[in-house]
């Protein structure tokens, strides 16, 4: 436990003085009354009946000893320090009263702050919480669950077992509402076991709602850590269920390893978790407890006279009752034998005694804290008892084999218990025995396995050559073949030929955010190809049936309106990748999904066009008997190579992808569900609801290998290839109506919460299971009608390919060949691409006109403009400028009794009335950092006299625009300023290139700030040479001399003045017009505060209203 702690000497030499004379004549006086200060909190509800129990009872031993107290109660306890009624009452009662011991106090917050007090006034505290965390030089510690006593009871057993080396594992949040909790103090606690030869050899960390699962990963380490295992877990033996559980599921006995429970919280009576459910009972077996039950049987007297509301009421009062009989024993004793009563290291004195309290002995150690022993128990199922539990000892008070006196010490002789060794009998890492031999063993079994997979190696090289691809399943990539290319490296021609992939990821439009996370661009044998990633769980394996499936995708699929497979890759067990060739157009969404202002429309040869190619496309997959459907149509799966020719990707590998889900072997990298909620209306309502969780399922458990439930599951939920096929004219249909009407169906957001879905079924709810279709626009009634047969709930109304190429190729018709119709396109998007251009010049204009007014205020203007021009800012010398510095009196104070957000609107109304005065009187804000302001005048536009001029009306209008500006949350308070200016030589220049500052520097800014540190509170302080400016050439200011001037560290004595005010009148000699202070100023404050005031009344409607 260190031994510094900060006090600070708030009071000055003559108040030490006084306090010393006090108690000097306070030891002269005879004691007979003593008086007390007590501080109790309502929820110590029998305070004042056990402060007149033990007065009455302290009378009985102690006829000689009278107590005098003041009982002083609060509201329940908060989380902050606030209770100025206790300090109030401490101050009152000892320089009035003359009270030199205080009992208390029971608020948390409290503790440190009155320990502080006490200590620095020497004053007698009697702790009855829980532990202060500082040597104390005029404390004494009744509590029983201190991190000294606690670890003392430890050391005192570890000891009589031979316990030298142990490991910790602790909770600290299992404590975070216990307020009386010393484990929260676990480094003092560790401190104190190392410094008694008890060394922690590791600290595992564990979280409150950590499961069994995960305690089973951290506690691998104990193997080469420690064999005897402290648990602080919680205050109950049921916290320490998922641990136990742990140790039983890694088979770790207690012939090896021992966990030792330590509960410290007293309480009358312990819940035993095997009681209710005996295979509990198997986990706790043979585990040792040692417990707190100093009070047990000791209270029944005082408990049949008052009743507690919970335990921690209940220890408090025994503290309490506790402390009054230790005052009244040493009080007596001392009295008895002449001596008067020491305030200052009592506990020196008390060491020295065992005082016979209420309900048993007391002892103290020579630092003030209390020692009581703790219980120890042993948990087996062998016992005759009801609980299981057999009573081994208890830790007894010791003082003649112990260096210092008292301690605590335990009897291991004494039970019957034999513990285990805390190291094994070859060590952690079998150090202590020869292993020679095993060792050796080892390296040749390791020498000859790396020669063996290196000889496999280079055969396999030798065989396969350079060719590292399988010629059997060609859709499976290398992982080494795939090369990702960063967007942000790259240049030229390239980077112009994955333009829709990038321009996605600079756009960050909502509709694409989930697909750009999950996408990247890669090269697999020197062709460009776009990868969708997925996380695994574990290395998939592929069946020979979609092996046979995967090679037709790769080998036997060929169309114009097909976008190549190139395959799958598995990176080891991490990721997996679906890989097909990349098109540099993009994808249809790009083009019928743009924003508004870039949008420009498509004629009917273009929307003709795609039409076209999506149902040639579609009418290929649906008549190969190798696929038979798409299983996957939607818009982003619509890719349009160079040639303006659309390809339809993506098609087979969803069957995959939602098997391995269901299995549980793949999952998203960014949370988002596997099937994206914006793409969830692209896909019939009959799929949908395969993919929906069954209810009756939810709560079956989880496949023991997912392999195995992956194997039996059948592909698209039992699906035919035929409601595959009408799921497909479902999805055209979704296409069809973004390329109609440029919008989607309904736009949904992927949520990040849960990467282990399928779909995120809140989502897949609200799409509408038959679209909306609009009436606003003009669209050719068939085309309508064909949409309304795509979306028909019953997938056999639903026409086929044929019927729709029948349709759409009578309305949609497209003049010319095939060049003029590529042409046409060509012509189409250039014109989109001249639109798209003019809107993003609006844009950036927009933002160059922000760029330039921050810079502005950033920057003085001139020294702006230079920068944006290209020249560099050289510093600069101004022979004659005012630098003015500014600073709230008390803001810290203010700070510590204020929230963030109400520091926060206080600097921000001050610095905006700030703020126009000084640009109403042409001065420059160099900087504010806090609430510290600085202001200059006479930089970057020098000037001979004016910048003391407009310096002093900024001081003063500033002065008075705080006498009315009131504390926006303390109604009727307002601030107090110091201002401090000098006038001289400085130079300047900007600082930093990415976030530039312009600042100036020299002995007259250094100058400036002393002003106004050693001014005085609403007065403005300036140098003689600002004052002989003044007298010269602005006379109507008035000032006055400061008496004796002030001292300034490293420079020493200077002679300043005060700035009180401006005279009104006419004198020529000032050059100042007699509205520049006495006109404009007040109309700027009475205008500032006319905005407040009108501001206010609008809020107030507003909540109104």
């Amino acid at each position: 436990m260190s031994s510094n702690r900060p006090f600070q000497a708030i009071f000055g030499t003559s108040q030490i003085a006084f306090i010393i004379l006090l108690v000097i004549i306070i030891d002269i006086v005879e004691a007979v009354d003593i008086p007390i200060t007590i501080l109790i909190d309502e929820t110590i509800r029998n305070a004042q009946a056990i402060a007149d129990l033990a007065k009455q009872e302290v009378l009985n031993f102690a006829p000689n000893v009278t107590f005098t107290y003041t009982l002083e109660t609060s509201a329940s306890c908060s989380t902050k320090p606030s209770d100025s009624k206790y300090i109030n009452e401490f101050f009152q009662n000892y320089y009035s009263k003359n009270y030199r011991i205080t009992i208390g106090p029971t608020c948390l917050a409290n503790l440190i702050r009155f320990g502080n007090i006490t200590a620095e006034f020497q004053s007698l505290e009697m702790n009855i919480l829980t532990s202060y965390p500082f040597n104390h030089p005029t404390m004494i510690d009744l509590v029983t669950r201190s991190p000294r006593n606690l670890a003392e009871n430890v050391i005192a057993i570890a000891k009589s077992f031979d316990w030298n080396q142990v490991a910790i594992a602790f909770c600290k949040e299992c404590y975070s509402d216990d307020i009386l909790a010393s484990e929260t103090y676990m480094d003092v606690i560790t401190e104190l076991l190392d410094d008694n030869s008890v060394t922690v050899r590791t600290t595992i960390d564990i979280a409150k709602s950590e499961n069994r699962d995960s305690i089973y990963n951290k506690i691998s380490i104990l193997p080469t850590a420690a064999r005897v295992v402290l648990l602080f877990l919680g205050n109950s033996l049921s916290d320490h269920v998922e641990f136990m559980a742990a140790l039983q599921s890694r088979n770790y006995t207690r012939k090896e390893y021992l966990p030792v429970i330590v509960l410290s919280k007293y309480t009358s009576s312990y819940q035993y978790p095997w009681v209710t459910d005996s295979s509990k009972l198997d986990m706790f077996d043979k585990t040792v407890v040692i417990y707190n039950n100093y009070y047990s049987g000791k209270t029944n007297n005082f408990l049949s006279k008052l009743s507690f509301t919970n335990d921690d009421d209940m220890t408090v009062s025994f503290q309490f009752y506790e402390s009054l009989w230790v005052l009244g024993k040493y009080l007596a004793n001392a009295e008895v034998n002449s001596t008067k009563f020491n305030y200052v290291n009592p506990e020196k004195s008390l060491a020295k005694e065992v005082i016979e309290g209420p309900f048993g002995s007391i002892q103290f150690t020579e630092d003030g804290k209390r020692l009581s022993g703790y219980s120890m128990l042993l948990v087996t199922k062998n016992s005759t008892t009801g609980n299981n539990i057999q009573q081994l000892d208890n830790v007894a008070m010791q003082s003649t084999s112990c260096s210092s006196s008292p301690c605590l010490t335990f009897f291991a002789n004494g039970t019957e218990y034999n513990a285990i060794k805390d190291i094994p009998l070859c060590g952690f890492n079998g150090e202590v025995c020869d292993q020679s031999t095993v060792i050796y063993s080892i390296v040749a079994i390791m020498a000859i396995t790396i020669c063996i997979v290196v000889l496999y190696v280079m055969c396999r090289k030798l065989i396969r050559g350079s060719k590292r691809r399988n010629m059997r399943n060609p859709w499976l990539i290398p992982v080494a073949d795939v090369l990702f290319i960063d967007l942000t490296n790259t240049e030229g021609s390239q980077h112009l030929s994955i333009q829709s992939l990038q321009r996605k990821m600079e756009e960050k439009q909502q509709i694409q955010k989930s697909m750009v996370s999950l996408k990247s661009i890669a090269t697999v044998d020197n062709m460009y190809c776009i990868v969708d990633k997925l996380m695994m769980k574990e290395r998939i394996r592929f069946e020979k049936g979609e092996a046979a499936k995967l090679m037709k995708m790769k080998t036997a699929l060929q169309h114009d309106n097909l976008n190549p497979f190139v395959g799958f890759s598995l990176d080891k067990a991490t990721y997996l990748y679906t890989i097909w060739t990349q098109c540099f157009r993009g994808n249809l969404a790009d083009i019928v999904l743009k924003s508004k202002d870039e949008f420009t429309g498509m004629d009917n040869n273009l929307q003709g066009a795609f039409v076209r190619d999506i149902l040639k496309g579609l009418e290929y997959l649906h008549s190969n008997q190798g696929l038979g459907y798409h299983g996957a149509l939607t818009s982003y799966n619509c890719v349009i190579d160079s040639h303006w020719i659309l390809k339809l990707s993506g098609f087979g590998v969803n069957d995959f992808i939602v098997k391995w889900r269901k299995a549980g072997l793949v999952y998203t990298s960014d949370g988002t569900p596997v099937i994206s909620s914006t793409q969830l209306h692209y896909y019939a309502p009959e799929i949908r609801r395969t993919w929906r969780v069954n209810p009756d399922e939810s709560t079956t458990p989880a496949p023991t290998t997912p392999a195995t439930t992956a194997k039996n599951e059948e592909p698209n939920g039992g699906l035919t290839s035929a409601v595959m096929r009408r799921a497909d004219m479902y999805s055209f249909g979704a296409v069809l109506f973004e390329i109609l009407f440029n919008k989607k169906i309904i736009d949904l957001e992927d949520s990040t919460n849960d990467p282990y879905r399928l779909i995120d079924e809140d989502h897949e709810t609200i799409v509408p299971l038959y679209p909306e279709i609009p009436n606003d626009q003009d669209v050719h009634p068939d085309l309508i009608s064909l949409l309304h047969r795509c979306f028909n709930g019953q997938p056999t109304e639903r026409p086929d390919t044929s019927l729709a190429r029948k349709i759409t190729s009578s309305i949609l018709k497209m003049s010319g060949s095939l060049v003029d119709q590529m042409m046409k396109n060509m012509e189409s998007y250039t014109s989109g691409l001249e639109k798209m251009v003019e809107s993003r010049t609006r844009q950036l204009a927009v933002e160059q006109e922000r760029a330039n007014n921050l810079l502005s205020q950033l920057l003085p203007q001139a020294v702006a403009e230079e920068l944006k021009a290209g020249k560099r800012i050289s510093a600069a010398d101004y022979e004659s400028t005012t630098i003015l510095y500014s600073d709230i009196v008390g803001f810290t104070s203010l700070c510590s009794e204020s929230e963030p957000m109400e520091v926060v609107e206080l600097l921000s109304g001050m610095y905006e009335g700030f703020d126009r005065i000084i640009t109403q009187q042409s001065g420059y804000k160099m900087e504010t950092i806090g609430d510290a302001y600085c202001v200059a005048a006479g930089l970057p536009v020098p000037s001979i006299t004016k910048h003391v001029r407009a310096v002093s009306l900024i001081a003063l209008l500033q002065r008075d625009f705080l006498r009315h500006f009131e504390i926006p949350h303390r109604r009727g308070q307002y601030l107090k300023c110091r201002w401090g200016f000098n006038s001289g030589k400085v130079f300047s220049g900007v600082i930093g290139i990415r976030a530039p500052r312009y600042a100036c520097f020299g002995a007259t800014v250094l100058v400036a700030a002393k002003m106004e540190s050693t001014g005085i509170p609403d007065n403005i302080q300036m140098t003689l040479r600002s004052q002989q400016l003044l007298e010269e050439y602005y006379p109507r200011f008035t000032v006055k001399p400061r008496p004796n001037g002030v001292k300034v560290d490293g420079v020493g004595y200077f002679l300043t003045y005060f700035l009180t005010g401006y005279e009104e009148g006419t004198t020529e000699a000032d050059g100042l017009e007699d509205d520049e202070y006495c006109g404009e100023g007040p109309n700027l404050l009475k205008e500032y505060f006319k905005n407040v005031k009108e501001a206010k009344q609008l809020e107030k409607q507003k909540n109104a209203s």
